[in-house]
């Protein structure tokens, strides 16, 4: 028979196995990739749709090979916005730092693609690997090194290969389909859908764009010279010849399939949407903008010496006009109905509804001298909000005309200024007057006003509203020449310890938890929570609610399903989405 300690030991190892099975269950169903004995975890995302269901799984790992050839063009950092032009073939690097002795693999939605030498957004100027991402979460964009070549991919496929920044290919999505076009010398640029070569020799090819179903594709070609250019529309010639067209003047109306461009003639400027031209005065010019709306397209152009605002309504084929210039970001959208944000020929600053009815105007002689800008916010239920700087230097934001309570006095300018998803509230950060540096923040959010004191980095990249909940900031003091120090502050109360690195911060809808990415190793060389190598080789921690959390994690996100924190994390060998 069984001694007493035997069945005594047999019952401990049976609870154990109980209370283990469940969470290894659990974490084998949760699986998005097993790791090589030699891999390195080092980067991951989650992202969600609405109801909380997972929309993609990105992530980076890395192996160790210390004697590769790196190449590299002078200046790859992001900084900012640039040009496609300017050269940019690399070279050996002489300088090879450690973060580079590694091979770099993307893992998406569980595929594996690699290796790299390193990787960023297509034309290197967004470090957000969200915008890479296709809306339904099955495609993935960038531009990945591999020895001394670039490699295109889109829609998560490779599809060709480049040598220089300069020859960065210009690209369309949809479900399904991928073109692109490629420059391979002057007068020889290649156009290419699902590989298939479809142009070649043109003078030039840009505007290229998809309709959201993917049913038609719009370019502007130059077969033979720049100085005649042509539209198509899946790859057939449907207007010009025209001397230009310029960016941001072709598209689609809406979800539709309806194309819309403007073209340069000798005379001026002619628009055209479907295959109807849109009444405009002949000698028209300076079109440089083309915004959608609401099933109506706003525009400004120039006739004579006078400058007009127009929206053409495309259903009705009505189009309103209005003398004065549209403002850049002067088209708002509330409520299914548009307004237009334009200067004045008296130089008022006034916002104008889609049937040219005046909603708010401004003298210029109310205005700062130099600071005259009226930016107009309108909600979803009508309310029109102003701010701007008087001309006595101080700010104001009014409602519906008139001063907004929760505003007060004392402040010069507004920072932020957007309004709450769930209530239609504005949430607004305002710079005190006394403090021009910004040190000093105003704060309204959820109908209550409260001042806070201390500095900040990017604002929208180091703050929170969370809908239902108090507002949170991260707020930044310097340590010592160029070392910061970080703390997560829930209004004015600090929530977290501080910490010489924070990124990836983010918190649940009610503003009861927190979440973010930390380091402890004041000299770690990371700008933020990017997929750059530079980024990817310091270690960072998770922190939930002020408390750290042993293990490798990717960047948390709240889950309206689990209601709780989820992240990729390691679990031995396997990388799995973990819920904290």
């Amino acid at each position: 028979m069984m001694n007493k300690r035997a069945l005594v030991m047999l019952t401990s190892l049976a609870l154990l196995v109980i209370l283990i099975l469940p969470a290894a269950i659990s974490a084998q169903e949760n699986v998005v990739y097993r790791r090589e004995s030699d891999e390195e975890f080092v980067y991951g995302r989650i992202g969600l749709n609405d109801d909380g269901t997972k929309r993609y799984t990105f992530l980076v790992v890395r192996t160790p090979n210390p004697d590769k050839t790196v190449y590299r063009r002078e200046d790859e950092a992001y900084v900012g916005v640039r040009s496609i032009g300017g050269g940019g073939s690399m070279s050996v690097d002489r300088d090879v730092q450690e973060f580079d002795t590694f091979d770099y693999y993307i893992v998406f939605n569980g595929d594996k693609l690699g290796p790299f030498d390193r990787f960023k957004s297509l034309r290197h100027d967004n470090p957000n690997v969200e915008d890479w991402i296709s809306p339904d979460g099955q495609g993935l964009t960038f531009s990945a090194v591999q020895g001394q070549h670039y490699q295109l991919y889109a829609n998560s496929q490779r599809q060709t290969m480049y040598w220089s920044y300069a020859q960065t290919p210009l690209v369309a999505e949809a479900p399904g389909k991928v073109a692109y076009v490629i420059q391979f010398d002057r007068n020889n640029w290649h156009l290419r859908e699902n590989r298939r070569l479809v142009k070649e020799n043109y003078a030039g090819i840009t505007n290229l764009e998809y309709s959201s179903d993917g049913s038609r594709l719009l370019y502007v070609g130059a077969p033979d010279n720049m100085r005649e250019r042509f539209v198509y529309v899946n790859h057939q010639r449907v207007a010009g010849p025209y001397r230009t067209v310029m960016p941001y003047v072709t598209g689609f109306v809406g979800s539709s399939n309806t194309p819309y461009f403007v073209g340069n003639t000798a005379d001026g400027q002619e628009m055209t949407v479907g295959t109807r031209r849109v009444n405009l005065p002949p000698n028209i010019r300076s079109i440089g903008r083309v915004i959608y709306s609401n099933g109506k397209l706003a525009f400004s152009g120039q006739v004579d010496d006078k400058h007009y605002t127009y929206l053409y309504t495309v259903s009705s084929d009505n189009l309103m006009v209005r003398e004065g210039q549209l403002r850049p970001q002067g088209v708002i959208s509330s409520n299914n109905r548009t307004y237009l944000s334009i200067i004045e020929p008296n130089e008022n600053r006034t916002l104008i509804d889609q049937n040219n009815n005046v909603v708010a105007s401004f003298p210029r002689s109310e205005l700062h001298e130099t600071l005259s800008q009226v930016s107009y916010e309108v909600c979803r239920d009508g309310n029109v909000y102003a701010h701007f700087r008087r001309a006595n230097g101080q700010g104001a934001v009014l409602k519906n005309g008139q001063p907004f309570e929760l505003a007060g006095s004392g402040f010069s300018r507004t920072r932020h200024f957007s309004f709450n998803p769930v209530t239609g509230l504005p949430q607004i950060a305002l710079i005190l007057s006394d403090n021009p540096e910004g040190n000093q923040l105003r704060i309204i959010h959820n109908n209550r006003a409260l001042d806070i004191n201390g500095e900040m980095d990017n604002f929208e990249r180091y703050s929170a509203f969370p809908p239902e909940g108090p507002f949170y900031w991260i707020r930044r003091r310097i340590h010592e020449r160029r070392d910061w120090r970080w703390t997560i502050y829930r209004e004015n109360e600090p929530v977290s310890r501080e910490y010489p690195h924070m990124f990836a911060f983010t918190t649940s809808p009610d503003g009861k938890n927190f979440a973010a990415l930390i380091s402890t190793d004041p000299d770690a060389d990371i700008r933020d929570y990017y997929s750059t190598n530079r980024s990817m080789h310091t270690r960072l921690t998770m922190m939930v609610n002020g408390n750290l959390v042993n293990g490798r994690f990717g960047a948390p996100v709240w889950s309206p399903r689990e209601n709780r924190f989820l992240a990729l994390g390691q679990f031995g060998r396997n990388i799995i989405i973990r819920r904290l």
